[in-house]
Parts: structure tokens; sequence; C-alpha cells
């Protein structure tokens, strides 16, 4: 069961309502405070501290949940935890971090958004500026313009445009 404060930051941060409206099937929750019920879920909890070599006999995650590890972790070690979970373990990956934190251990805004990340939320809660941000394996780039059909070969204009 979670506390009130820790209701409150997750539902005022809008991690909570992501996490209803994305119903993953296996979700890896990386935090200090306690997993919200989510029925249906299967839900794996690993502390941070131990999150690296927690990892390794998982199957692959629909979704995972870090909070606040910027501050819990060293920044190689959190900066190699993001990655590892972003290409191997996670299909999407929801991160809420105060601000504040981050830039005390070293972290430039520029660095997540360098790990792919996507801000979805900023808010204030206990005093602090909470940012919520997001990756999706599926949507993380968006397609250019000119990575379709349209531009390629076409073998009915050879011999006919030169350039």
């Amino acid at each position: 069961m979670t506390s009130t404060a820790d209701s409150d930051l997750l539902a005022a941060s809008g991690l909570l309502q992501r996490l209803q409206a994305t119903c993953p099937r296996r979700l890896l929750w990386l935090a200090s405070l306690p997993c919200p019920a989510l029925p249906g879920v299967a839900v794996t909890t690993l502390p941070l501290a131990e999150a690296r070599a927690g990892l390794a006999g998982l199957p692959r995650q629909s979704l995972a949940v870090l909070v606040d590890p910027l501050a819990a972790l060293p920044r190689r070690e959190a900066e190699a935890l993001l990655a590892a979970l972003r290409d191997l373990h996670a299909e999407a990956l929801l991160l809420l971090t105060p601000l504040q934190a981050g830039a005390e251990a070293g972290w430039k805004v520029a660095d997540l958004l360098a790990l792919g990340l996507r801000q979805v939320a900023t808010t204030r809660h206990g005093g602090r500026d909470w940012w919520l941000c997001h990756f999706n394996l599926y949507d993380y780039k968006v397609t250019p313009d000119w990575f379709n059909p349209r531009f390629w070969a076409h073998p009915e204009r050879w011999d006919k445009d030169w350039w």
C-alpha cells in the first residue's frame, strides 16, 4: 500500500494515469516507493541499487518505471541503467525525477533528451519540480519525410532524367 504522499506524487505527476492508460502486460518497477496496485499486470519490483544485477534473468518488460534514479545512483550507473532498460529490457520507459536532484548530480535536461527520453509532464510537488519523461521504442523517432518510396529510384524514369 502506498502512502498518501507517494500516491499524491504519482497522481500529480501524471505517472499513475499513464500507467492505467498503458495497461502493460509486464511492469518493471524501479523505485524506493511502493508500486500502486494495477490489476491484471505482472509487476516485478527491483530496488534501484540492485537494478543492474537484477535485470540479468528477467524477460523483456512491456514498461519500466523509474522514480528518482538520478539522485539515488551515481551518474555513470544511472546512465548505464537507463540505456540498458531502453535498449534491452523494456519496450517503453517512464522516468519520474525531480529536476533539482538531477542538477545536483550533474544532469542536464539535454542529457535525458540525448538518451531518447521525451518530456511529457512537469509538476510541482513537495517544494520540488518533478519531470515525467517517456521513451517508447516504437515512436521515439519521427520518420523523416525523405524516407518514403516517393524519393526512391523509379525504374520507369531511367534514361529520361539525368542529374
